[in-house]
């Protein structure tokens, strides 16, 4: 499995924003398998002392989550060093770097977009992909008239990164299959 899907949790939607959480789960497109995935809390006061900043609406937007999904996406703890943003960027590289030979999908842009400013905000983390590599569950899932929330189970997480890419990989899988290119 070579291909990685991606999620993350933001305080924003621009480059710079702070990432609360990041989850990235390998899969294969063509049989919907899913192997080995990532998962990491970041906290938000730790990311605003490297420069990091919050948007107001999506602030305002947290706040009508619900709040099993507010204690998940703000549980990064100040006094966990694996809750450091430049550390859980160098984890999280050297994950993908640890597999990934074909292709990174996000769920529209902008996941891959916030990733690829935090690694460079943060001097000798390196983009873990090439321009090449990345995916875009959005288009494909248009391309096979596929409404990607009809592939949530009940037990799947609102807003939890890991929970977000089983959903985004079924419903790929499932456009895969609808556009002949899975049986």
């Amino acid at each position: 499995m070579n291909h990685l899907m991606i999620d993350i949790e933001t305080l924003g939607t621009t480059p710079g924003s702070i990432i609360l959480s990041i989850g990235a789960l390998r899969f294969d497109p063509v049989t919907g398998a899913t192997g080995e995935d990532f998962y990491r809390q970041i906290n938000p006061s730790l990311s605003e002392i490297y420069g990091f900043t919050a948007s107001v609406d999506t602030m305002l937007w947290w706040m009508d989550q619900a709040p099993s999904a507010q204690a998940e996406a703000f549980g990064g703890q100040v006094d966990d060093p694996k809750h450091n943003p430049l550390i859980a960027l160098r984890d999280f590289r050297d994950f993908v770097l640890c597999g990934l030979s074909a292709s990174v999908w996000s769920h529209g842009c902008m996941d891959i977009v916030l990733i690829e400013a935090a690694c460079r905000k943060h001097h000798g983390v390196d983009i873990p992909w090439g321009f090449r590599q990345v995916r875009d569950t959005r288009t494909v899932y248009d391309l096979a008239d596929i409404d990607m929330r009809s592939f949530a189970l009940p037990t799947d997480l609102h807003h939890h990164p890991v929970s977000d890419c089983r959903v985004q990989v079924r419903a790929l899988h499932a456009a895969y299959k609808k556009l002949g290119l899975a049986a």
